[in-house]
């Protein structure tokens, strides 16, 4: 007699998926997602298959080439949740905060979080993807109007025009991805902090 584990388990293996569990259409593209962006910052994109996708994903196979085309497609998807995460750092902090100066300081606590991994990943991105300068800018276009929205509301306390606020701001935060693997990351955010406080009056 089969064990019902394993009765199962070849349940499971028929098509990838746990039988009864219905996962509404972007639920399952966020977790193609999710687990893309998981494996390729451990092991980069050559390493990964899209069989080690959807196992991670729990959903089969075929289900990725529903959602992404190619591998190259779900990374381009990877490097927009990136991004759309540095929105939500911008205006998440702008909520919060009473002054430009606590804005900035919980605006690099939060993009710091997990600096590494999206370090790795925009590198991945700009490496294998050869993207456009259209691409690029449609990526930062949501990322542009948040800070703009921060510096509407502290521009009296800040020193520079707002192209340079960007200008700075993004450099910091792009450099700081870069230098990742070569200096300690609590000393990284030091400079940081410091360097974004110099644009203030």
């Amino acid at each position: 007699m089969v064990p019902e584990w394993g009765h199962f388990c070849c349940r499971i293996a028929e098509d990838g998926e746990v039988p009864g569990v219905q996962v509404k259409k972007e639920e399952k593209r966020k977790a193609i997602i999710e687990a893309a962006e998981k494996l390729f910052a451990e092991r980069g994109i050559e390493d990964v298959s899209t069989s080690d996708i959807a196992r991670e994903a729990r959903v089969g196979k075929g289900t990725i080439y529903v959602y992404f085309e190619s591998k190259e497609k779900l990374l381009k998807a990877v490097a927009s949740s990136v991004y759309s995460s540095f929105v939500k750092d911008v205006r998440e902090s702008l909520k919060c905060s009473r002054n430009a100066r606590e804005f900035l300081d919980m605006m690099v606590e939060r993009v710091f979080r997990n600096m590494k991994t999206r370090g790795k990943l925009l590198y991945m991105f700009h490496r294998h993807l050869k993207s456009s300068k259209r691409d690029y800018e449609g990526f930062q276009k949501d990322y542009r109007v948040a800070l703009k929205e921060a510096y509407e509301r502290y521009c009296e306390e800040i020193e520079v025009t707002f192209e340079e606020f960007y200008f700075f701001t993004t450099s910091f935060f792009m450099s700081s991805y870069i230098m990742a693997g070569e200096f300690e990351s609590g000393r990284i955010k030091e400079i940081v902090k410091a360097g974004l406080k110099k644009l203030l009056s």
